[in-house]
């Protein structure tokens, strides 16, 4: 995953702590070599990887294959060779489908792909594999929401900047930390930091324009 994209997607925001989205559910180790397929056979005894002994749901994100061969690479579970700084940290492209609890396999939503070569499988035995949901941000504070009010800034939607709402004064385009604050006296400022300039951002989703706070702050794309 890059440090940043020109693109509003959210796999393509900053790549910083703040921007974390992900909390780690749990860990499990894998009972075989998994070359192809959705599945994974798990050593868990049967009928223990339920929801209350692991946490895992349908929707909940998978993410690395941390081999403990020396021989083997570690991977996203889409096959791509994973860094290991980023272990349980970013949302990946694979998640749950079915908890398989009676014989500890887990179904996932897409199709692993890649191959090791001479190394071995995608996902050999031993493996252990990561899971984590997104983190919920139901309370409205600048820590909690952080992902949620980084907007991509683009030209155009700098020129459609919702003055009515905020006018949030000079911004550049790239991506902007933009976060509601209520003073003691019931007045409302917006703050903003730019994190990333970008002289080409292009954004692809109207709706990125929105903050968890403050409403639609810039409009379009």
């Amino acid at each position: 995953m890059p440090l940043w994209g020109n693109t509003d997607s959210a796999n393509a925001e900053p790549v910083w702590p703040e921007m974390r989205e992900v909390v780690k559910i749990t860990q499990l180790v894998t009972a075989n070599s998994t070359v192809a397929g959705k599945a994974i056979k798990f050593t868990n005894a049967a009928n223990t990887i339920t929801q209350a002994n692991t946490g895992i749901i349908v929707g909940a994100f998978g993410y690395s294959d941390e081999s403990i061969s020396a021989n083997a690479v570690s991977r996203h579970l889409d096959g791509s060779i994973m860094n290991l700084n980023e272990i349980c940290f970013f949302r990946s492209n694979n998640t749950v489908a079915s908890v398989d609890v009676a014989n500890s396999t887990i179904v996932f939503a897409n199709n692993f792909v890649g191959s090791n070569g001479a190394s071995g499988p995608i996902i050999a035995n031993g493996s252990i594999i990561y899971f984590g949901n997104v983190m919920l941000q139901t309370a409205l504070t600048q820590g909690n929401t952080y992902g949620r009010d980084t907007i991509l800034v683009t030209d155009s939607r700098l020129a459609n900047a919702n003055v009515s709402l905020a006018n949030v004064g000079s911004v550049s385009t790239g991506w902007v930390h933009v976060f509601k604050k209520t003073n003691s006296d019931g007045t409302i400022r917006f703050l903003k930091e730019t994190l990333i300039c970008l002289s080409n951002a292009v954004a692809s989703n109207a709706s990125s324009g929105n903050t968890a706070t403050g409403g639609q702050i810039f409009s379009g794309v």
